[in-house]
């Protein structure tokens, strides 16, 4: 996780000044839904990754300087190749 943080700042897609730290919020994000979704939390909404997950991941991605458009976008494709969060996510 810390090796495609510092990518990600090395990319120059957003501005990470301690990659450590920016691996550590994106993990502590994606476990606090994997744990509120496997607990049964989200149970109001019809596809809690799309309406929960994304924006809050598109959101993340926009604080250390991504555009909002390109991470929705990114965010998006992900949704659209399949990809799910998981237990084996976290």
């Amino acid at each position: 996780m810390i090796e495609a943080a510092r990518r990600l700042g090395a990319a120059g897609e957003l501005t990470l000044e301690d990659p450590n730290a920016a691996a550590g919020a994106l993990w502590s994000f994606v476990h606090g839904y994997i744990t509120l979704e496997l607990a049964g939390h989200f149970t109001e909404f019809a596809d809690p990754v799309r309406q929960v997950l994304l924006p809050m991941g598109v959101t993340f991605c926009v604080g250390p300087g991504a555009d909002r458009a390109s991470a929705l976008a990114s965010h998006e494709a992900a949704l659209q190749q399949g990809w799910r969060p998981g237990p084996e996510t976290v």
